[in-house]
């Protein structure tokens, strides 16, 4: 569903069709705090879920080299050096701020991988230590997902639990009128079967049927 779709399915559970009660200004707002509710349920249950990645063009240097973050990031989750398209992706050793230089000097974490770069993130900017090669490092990391704005923007929650943002929103309006929230049963039966299918994503066992001989 877009936003439009969404705003609409919301004044129905809030029961305000012809907008007397609430506007799509104060709607439109408890739909992105339930998106953004529903994503950390989601995060929880399967970190993975919403990966991005960013490339990053590094320059050798006697100095850090710092990067803005994605206008979207969240958390870092893995970074790596591409050194040409023949050779596998080498992951950086991530370090505090304060003791870079330290650790790219003794690399005391991997002292087998004298060549592994370290880095670190410090505010919006993700640095490498004095890289001494110039390589594509990419980024990996968890994105936040953008807030809806327009009538056709469509929510990055899995499409069959868009209803589950509209219940969050009718939720967080009854909060807000000290009113009972009538649908608070199907809401947390909503909730518990988002985080039961997103679960089973992370599952890497093989799925075979047991056959027995029977006499």
């Amino acid at each position: 569903m877009n936003l439009s779709e969404l705003l609409q399915l919301t004044r129905i559970y809030i029961d305000d069709p012809n907008s007397d009660r609430v506007s799509d200004t104060k709607l439109t707002i408890l739909l992105n705090r339930g998106q953004e509710e529903l994503q950390k349920v989601i995060d929880d249950t399967d970190e993975g879920y919403f990966w991005a990645c960013q490339n990053y063009a590094v320059t050798a240097s006697s100095s850090s080299f710092e990067f803005n973050l994605p206008s979207n990031f969240k958390k870092a989750m893995l970074a790596e050096q591409l050194p040409d398209a023949s050779s596998d992706p080498i992951p950086v050793i991530w370090s505090d701020f304060r003791r870079r230089h330290y650790n790219y000097s003794s690399n005391i974490w991997f002292p087998t991988i004298t060549f592994a770069p370290v880095a670190y993130i410090r505010s919006g900017k993700i640095g490498v230590v004095k890289p001494n090669t110039s390589y594509t490092l990419r980024l990996w990391y968890v994105k936040r997902l953008m807030d809806l704005a327009t009538s056709g923007d469509v929510s990055e929650i899995p499409l069959e639990f868009h209803n589950l943002i509209c219940l969050h929103a009718a939720m967080l309006l009854s909060g807000s009128e000290q009113r009972d929230f009538a649908l608070i049963n199907e809401y947390g039966a909503e909730l518990q079967r988002l985080q039961t299918t997103i679960e089973p994503r992370q599952r890497q066992e093989p799925r075979y049927v047991n056959i027995s001989d029977s006499e």
